[in-house]
Formats: structure tokens, sequence, C-alpha cells
């Protein structure tokens, strides 16, 4: 699923605009699902495992993106 930037990013960067400007990018991240919990050290390595999807995570952040824009 696609992260929003939100006000807690506007108070992190200083300026009210940041989250708009950061939609605006499509720069916003995605978070993954983990099917097997365990620890991860620094440096170990993992695999993302890609899953199937109804829609691309482009789509779906673009379809949230309105809001950011008003």
């Amino acid at each position: 699923m696609p992260r929003e930037p939100c006000y807690k990013f506007n108070a992190a960067m200083g300026f009210a605009r940041a989250s708009r400007l950061m939609a605006q990018s499509g720069f916003c991240g995605f978070y993954l699902a983990v099917q097997t919990p365990g620890t991860l050290r620094a440096g170990e390595p993992f695999d993302v495992i890609p899953g199937r999807r109804g829609v691309s995570i482009p789509t779906l952040f673009a379809a949230r993106l309105a809001k950011h824009l008003r």
C-alpha cells in the first residue's frame, strides 16, 4: 500500500506545503507485508517477493493523491 505524507511531515520539514510537494513528486514510498516474522541485523540479506496485485502501486498512489492537491 502506498504511504501518504501528512501534517507530521509538514511539521518535520518546517513548512505547510511539504506534504503537497512530496505527493506531487510521487516519491512517497510504500508499505510491505511480512510473511514470516523474524529478526534482521544490519547488512543481512532479505528477499522482497512481489505478490499478486489487482492494481499497481503508482495507480493506487495517484488515486489517493487528489486529497493532497486540494
